[in-house]
């Protein structure tokens, strides 16, 4: 029961802890001075377990709430109870369980209402809003039990998280309210069947933005940059002079400690003409990348590996000098390329084995420097101031030509030649510790600065115009094994370290010519002297000069554009008393033939035999072999005469095979001369070839 307040009458008069007071019939009622208060108000519990005290003033409808911990004492709340039993102005409700949830309005809420389904919902069902405030239990569509991550980007495009098709991720690519999508690493493009297209940005990348053409572009157009982004379609391809940096050929550059400069590079201009323009590939092994596609020095790829397979037969590969060395190992099978250093100074340098293995055209190097070189195949290697600093090995049968190029390194560079055809090292070259092992191989060291002991196992050697040095004074300068040819000229062996002459050795039964030379006269020359001087000219051909008994020389060389061949001398001497001349069979063997005979047809069955100019008016032909001769290509004017002479013992026949004879086709005559020696002369009249 609740408290009674009653006034308080104004004969109280209390005494220390108690006061005396009248209720109605009774007298002498004693009370606490605690149950009653100084504003005329006396609380009586009639069920005697207390007395709890209201606040000095409330709101109507608000539930009251206790103000502290002794249940005595209430204070009013903002909590109403409205006449529908509607309570409001509650900011959370939290619901405990073993753990809690609270629920809250938005700090920044308008004001609505919701009103909770009439019954239960169904499993996995979900409340859902008619847009005014009621709800019901909804289904979600595809089965209702797609999972989304704890938090997620505005605007972010949502991903599946794995192959259920009931878990979402966020992610980084974003769609603006005007449709920009930006956060995209790379767009690929496929077809309708197989091919892709990826487009990828740089790996460090400024950022800037393109806008392409409002139109499409007419056949062989190509999207030029106005230098704000803003792309149209050109007609006019460009040029090798576009090929530019932030000023006239520099390209960017970063040394070591990473700071980035700009590099010019001047030695471009002559290399960049002409067809090859269109095909350079540009290496940086520090500012390059290898998805680039290489056309310019700002789109380099990193290594040359990439480039070569980026770079068209007949190209130009450009390394750009660097700090840091390009460190692979490669191999070349692309046929005529030309490899260049930008400053043709062996600035570019390469710590891995690099093979040129060609089999056709060249490969050409142009101020490298290698650790390990390698020829190893039958194309050939042309090497323009270069160098070689740990080995170089040629095994294949390639031709191959140094000039101006280092091969000793530190000193103590290899270089084994263990393939056949020619080397050639000329022009300032300087030659490592060189071994020769092909019988077949032709090795030029010709104008040369310096070589380090060589030794010759089999093959031909010729040094001209240079110095070899050797080890020590005990040790060789040359060593040439049994059965090898040397051919020395201008040249000097000399200790290393010292101005004295070094030792060379030559084997019995190896072969050697020498003129001008210096060398120990202790050396150890058991070959045979040939008496005879053989070098090489200023355009790398072959000279064979055959000094008399007592003066002069015979120099037999090739015409200066020679397509290889043989001539095979006869195996016996020319008849005695009988002029004679050499002639070719057509294959390169040469026999002996009676002075004036013009006809290369001697011993061979059959014969085709082109009319000279030289022979209009008379030709003799002598043969061995009997069969057909044919007269082909020539022009025959009145007076023509042909006599020919069958020295063996079968018939011969002789046929003009659609001879133009001014204009007019003649009457093919076929004639039969039997027995050794027989005779038959043609003659042309100036209408007709007759027989005699």
């Amino acid at each position: 029961m609740s408290p009674i307040p009653l006034p308080l009458p104004p004969l109280i008069t209390p005494s220390g802890n108690f006061g005396t007071f009248q209720i109605g019939g009774r007298s002498n009622v004693s009370l606490p001075v605690d149950d009653y208060d100084i504003v005329n108000k006396l609380y009586v519990d009639t069920m005697g377990a207390g007395f709890v005290r209201p606040p000095a003033s409330s709101l109507v409808n608000t539930i009251p709430l206790f103000a502290d911990t002794t249940g005595k004492l209430l204070s009013d709340s903002t909590l109403l109870v409205t006449a529908g039993n509607q309570i409001s102005n509650v900011s959370s409700i939290s619901l405990i369980g073993t753990g809690s949830v609270t629920i809250s309005a938005n700090a920044t809420s308008n004001t609505y209402q919701l009103v909770l389904p009439q019954s239960q919902g169904a499993p996995n069902s979900f409340l859902r809003n008619d847009g005014v405030g009621n709800l019901d239990w909804g289904t979600p569509l595809g089965g209702g039990n797609v999972t989304g991550p704890i938090s997620s980007t505005t605007n972010a495009i949502a991903l599946y998280f794995n192959t259920t098709g009931t878990i979402i991720k966020n992610s980084t690519v974003l769609v603006s309210s005007t449709g920009g999508v930006s956060g995209v690493t790379s767009l690929q493009m496929t077809d309708a069947t197989s091919g892709s297209i990826t487009v990828t940005p740089a790996a460090t990348t400024t950022a800037y933005s393109v806008i392409l053409p409002s139109s499409q572009g007419v056949a062989n157009s190509f999207l030029q940059n106005n230098g704000t982004g803003t792309l149209t379609w050109g007609s006019t391809a460009p040029s090798a002079t576009n090929l530019t940096g932030p000023t006239a050929n520099t390209v960017p550059y970063q040394s070591a400690s990473g700071v980035t400069s700009y590099y010019t590079y001047s030695g471009l201009s002559a290399a960049l003409s002409g067809a090859n323009a269109t095909r350079a590939i540009y290496v940086s092994n520090l500012n390059g990348n290898d998805s680039n596609n290489g056309l310019s020095p700002e789109t380099a790829v990193a290594t040359l590996g990439v480039a070569l397979t980026k770079a068209a037969s007949g190209g130009l590969i450009v390394i750009f000098p660097n700090s840091v060395t390009y460190s692979e190992n490669t191999t070349i099978t692309l046929q005529n390329v030309t490899i260049m250093s930008d400053v043709y100074n062996g600035s570019c340098s390469f710590s891995g084995t690099i093979t040129v293995a060609n089999t056709t055209s060249n490969v050409t190097f142009k101020g490298i420097t290698f650790t390990t070189l390698v020829h190893s195949n039958s194309g050939s290697l042309y090497m323009y101031n270069c160098k070689v600093n740990t080995s170089f090995t040629s095994s294949g049968t390639g031709f191959l030509q140094a000039q101006d190029t280092d091969f000793q390194g530190s000193g103590a560079s290899t270089m084994s030649i263990t393939g056949s055809g020619t080397k050639l090292f000329s022009a300032n070259c300087n030659t490592g510790i060189m071994t020769i092992n092909n019988a077949s191989v032709l090795v030029g060291i010709l104008n040369h600065n310096n070589s380090l002991p060589i030794t010759l196992t089999a093959g031909t050697l010729s040094i001209n115009n240079g110095t070899v040095y050797a080890a020590s004074a005990l040790s060789n300068a040359l060593t040439a094994a049994s059965g090898t040819l040397v051919y020395l000229q201008n040249t000097n062996f000399v200790v290393a370290g010292s101005t004295n002459s070094a030792l060379i050795s030559i084997a019995t039964g190896a072969f050697y010519s020498e003129l001008n030379v210096t060398r120990s006269l202790s050396s150890s020359i058991l070959g045979t002297n040939l008496l005879r001087i053989p070098t090489f000219d200023s355009t790398s051909c072959f000279k064979n000069y055959l000094r008399g008994s007592t003066s002069g020389t015979l120099t037999l060389q090739p015409s200066a554009t020679t397509t290889s061949y043989t001539l095979t001398m006869p195996n016996v001497q020319a008849s005695a008393g009988v002029s004679s001349s050499l002639v070719n069979d057509g294959t390169g063997t040469l026999s002996w033939s009676p002075t004036g005979v013009q006809s290369p047809s001697i011993g061979i069955k059959p014969v085709t035999y082109v009319l000279q100019s030289s022979d209009q008016s008379k030709i003799f032909i002598y043969t061995t072999g009997g069969g057909t001769i044919n007269f082909t290509n020539g022009s025959l004017f009145s007076g023509f005469f042909c006599y020919v002479k069958n020295g063996s013992s079968t018939d011969i026949t002789l046929q003009f095979n659609s001879v133009n004879v001014l204009g007019v086709t003649p009457t093919l005559h076929r004639a039969t001369g039997s027995g050794n020696s027989s005779i038959c002369v043609l003659y042309y009249d100036g209408t007709n070839l007759i027989l005699y």
